[in-house]
């Protein structure tokens, strides 16, 4: 394919076989990764519950909520938005590179590319695009040309995020549940609540300069 050289799948390394090694390693410390949010999960459950069995009903911690300090916010919020952070300050600030990966997009990732660039720069547009294909075709490419582009030339910051802790590891992202603090609850549905003023405008704040989402 135009956009992928063998020579690449090494990774940089002199055969295959120790970039396959390395990847194994990845695989490990992302199972690593996934078990710690687990855990984090579990615990959250199990605060909630603990929570909720002392609040007499929802209109009295809505309104309890409402008349909370500014400065008290939740604290996996503001966990979830540090990390946000410290992963997007982490995208490659290349602008060789990005040209160079411009011009290696086949025909229909920059069809792609195009349609999602003119409607991110025109302010009263709004695009929701689904991109599918098999694996191999080039949507992790497409994707990280994306972020580094809506980095460099517009200065804007992307959300990369994904439905499982492995997927958002392995994309260097958020698990959407977390990004959006959408609650999860195993085998049942999970029952959405209104966040607090205060932990809505710090949201709010720290994706300010936020214009494109990825959910992968």
């Amino acid at each position: 394919m135009p956009w992928r050289k063998d020579e690449e799948l090494k990774c940089s390394k002199v055969s295959y076989t120790e970039a396959f090694q390395e990847k194994q390693f990845d695989l490990s410390e992302a199972m690593k990764y996934h078990d710690k949010f687990e855990v984090i999960r579990q615990a959250t459950e199990y605060l909630e519950k603990q929570v909720g069995s002392r609040m007499v009903d929802d209109n009295a911690t809505q309104s309890e909520h409402a008349t909370l300090p500014d400065g008290c916010v939740v604290i996996e919020i503001e966990m979830a938005m540090k990390d946000f952070h410290d992963m997007a300050d982490n995208v490659i600030i290349d602008p060789e590179d990005l040209e160079n990966s411009i011009c290696r997009l086949n025909e229909d990732q920059s069809r792609v590319f195009q349609k999602i660039m003119s409607t991110i720069q025109s302010p009263d547009k709004i695009l929701r695009c689904f991109v599918s294909g098999q694996g191999g075709t080039g949507k992790s490419f497409l994707r990280d040309t994306l972020i580094q582009w809506n980095s460099i030339v517009r200065c804007k910051l992307t959300a990369v995020t994904a439905p499982t802790g492995i997927v958002a590891y392995n994309v260097k992202g958020l698990t959407v549940h977390r990004f959006f603090q959408i609650p999860v609850e195993a085998n049942t549905t999970a029952r959405l609540k209104e966040l607090s003023d205060p932990a809505l405008k710090k949201i709010i704040q720290e994706l300010e300069n936020v214009d494109l989402l990825i959910i992968d």
